[in-house]
């Protein structure tokens, strides 16, 4: 080669680093607007997705109030329901009892046979019963002649006419129909005279 070959491609080299190095300097200009372009993105959606979150905390804080509104609510309602329930379950025993009284020929106080049945009975589950026994096996016992049930009957009371001694006077008795059993008996059998 020679040295005026060797000059121009020295030349050449130049004009092509200077090339080289216009082109670097574009390059790096625009990497960095990229990079600000990016920094300024990454800051806007940290703002929107700022703005969301707070969006979202204020969401949920309303609704958490309205669970809190809606708990008491339904303790409310739950509380409705259990009296409501609780009434149901003794009207339902009232009328049980009240059929069965109705069910027997009684001649006698029929709030003092319900008194003296309520007494010994249960009710659970709709189903009334007296202990372990059935209402048809307890009122078979309850009215036979030595059962408690039995003063009650039709054709059961009996005045003792002709008796000497006897008198046909109303004796005022004090006892309680609302007392406990003991009380109760004592009551209805003053006031049957038996």
């Amino acid at each position: 080669m020679t040295l005026e070959e060797l000059q121009a491609l020295v030349e050449e080299l130049k004009d092509g680093n200077s090339k080289l190095s216009e082109n670097n300097k574009l390059l790096n200009t625009q990497l960095n607007k990229e990079r600000n372009k990016n920094k300024e993105l990454n800051l806007e959606d940290f703002n929107k997705l700022t703005e969301k979150v707070e969006q979202l905390e204020s969401e949920n804080s309303k609704l958490n109030g309205t669970i809190k509104q809606k708990e008491i609510e339904v303790q409310k309602l739950s509380t409705s329901f259990q009296e409501a329930n609780g009434k149901l379950e003794q009207l339902s025993y009232d009328d049980a009892i009240t059929k069965v009284v109705d069910g027997l020929k009684l001649a006698g106080n029929k709030q003092a046979a319900k008194k003296l049945l309520k007494a010994d009975a249960t009710f659970k589950d709709g189903v009334l019963s007296f202990g372990d026994k059935s209402v048809e096996d307890y009122l078979k016992d309850w009215t036979s002649p030595t059962g408690e049930g039995y003063m009650f009957l039709e054709g059961t009371q009996h005045s003792g006419g002709g008796a000497s001694g006897g008198s046909n006077t109303n004796i005022s008795v004090s006892g309680k129909l609302d007392g406990t059993k003991a009380e109760q008996e004592a009551y209805i059998k003053a006031k049957f005279n038996l």
